[in-house]
């Protein structure tokens, strides 16, 4: 049975999505971290590497495409380890535009894509129309298509790289899945009510990757009510409360998230403390779908660390597989403590 999966892996505090094709196209979404990159990132270079096989007689690993959502460095500094690792890409698609990157993305990646002409930066507001998808792999059973819904708002040299990025909706036998990069407020309610103000049920997903890791200046009321998605997903560590409880809050008042009883794992999430200046995170282990690579943290008293105390965090990848039936299943690779490591096919 044909599938697309689609792995939300820990990086630390950063952010990474890896997506394999039915027809074998592969896809990375960003490749970053700021905090636990030597630990979570070198696990993600790891998997990756599982994942696309050396090619002869150089040995290369070609990712067939790399979308930089936007020029946070957290988004994509982990890239140079991909490049110690042998790996090329044989397209480039980037947020913003190229002085937002570092010097080193610039030689290792855009000057080789420049080269060959494969390196594609966007318009201001860019996105496409229903039925016009930017990519499309494979055909029939096999057809991934991949919609580019914003790009570059309000314009490609704006001072806010996080509105820049690139939000990506994925379709795939029926089911869609959104992918937001560092977008906001302002980016979903351009997204909502004036790219397609007239056919917002185009944006109705199963799957959501949660604006900027969680935090409180995305994933608003009416961007939630107009995706309607059953599945939500966040990427980040303990450096900052993300994704933030508001948010967790916002997705639960919606009321579109899918709970089963079946299916317990754990998840955190945070908030400021605006007296001591610091994050407090909640431990939840529930059956709502909503997935968090820092699945569990610990605090420890410790009079010599700032504020008196510090962690222990615990992460794991979230992989989605949707298969050419319309089912899907969403695995974990730890073992969560007691639970479950997956839904089991279900039909949303």
């Amino acid at each position: 049975m044909a599938s697309v999966e689609i792995f939300f892996l820990d990086v630390g505090q950063g952010d990474a999505t890896f997506i394999k094709c039915p027809n074998g196209t592969k896809l990375l979404v960003d490749f970053g971290s700021k905090k636990n990159g030597d630990i979570a990132g070198a696990d993600a270079v790891t998997f990756v590497e599982s994942q696309v096989p050396t090619e002869p007689p150089t040995k290369t690993r070609y990712i067939d495409h790399l979308f930089l959502t936007h020029g946070d460095g957290d988004h994509y500094n982990l890239l140079g380890k991909l490049h110690e690792k042998s790996f090329k890409y044989r397209n480039v698609h980037i947020g913003g535009v190229e002085a937002d990157y570092c010097a080193e993305v610039k030689t290792n990646v855009f000057t080789p894509a420049k080269f060959t002409g494969t390196l594609s930066i966007f318009g201001n507001c860019d996105g496409d129309a229903e039925g016009s998808p930017r990519w499309t792999f494979g055909t029939g059973t096999n057809k991934v298509e991949i919609y580019l819904l914003c790009a570059n708002y309000p314009n490609a040299t704006a001072s806010d790289k996080n509105e820049k990025s690139l939000v990506l909706m994925l379709k795939y036998a029926g089911l869609k899945v959104i992918l937001t990069g560092d977008a906001g407020a302002a980016v979903e309610n351009y997204i909502v009510n004036t790219k397609y103000t007239a056919n917002k049920a185009f944006l109705k997903s199963f799957g959501l990757k949660l604006g900027h890791h969680g935090s409180e200046g995305s994933s608003k009321e009416d961007w939630l009510k107009n995706v309607e998605a059953k599945a939500y997903f966040a990427s980040a560590d303990q450096k900052w409360g993300h994704p933030y409880r508001s948010v967790y809050d916002r997705v639960i008042a919606a009321d579109f998230v899918r709970k089963v009883p079946e299916f317990k794992h754990g998840y955190v999430c945070g908030k400021h403390n605006s007296i001591t200046k610091d994050y407090e995170w909640k431990n939840f282990n529930q059956s709502v779908y909503f997935f968090t690579n820092l699945y569990n943290i610990k605090t420890i008293v410790n009079p010599m660390a700032v504020n008196g105390r510090e962690w222990e965090a615990y992460g794991t990848n979230y992989g989605l597989y949707i298969y050419d039936d319309g089912k899907v299943e969403i695995a974990n690779s730890d073992d969560l403590k007691t639970n479950k490591g997956s839904s089991g096919k279900f039909k949303p």
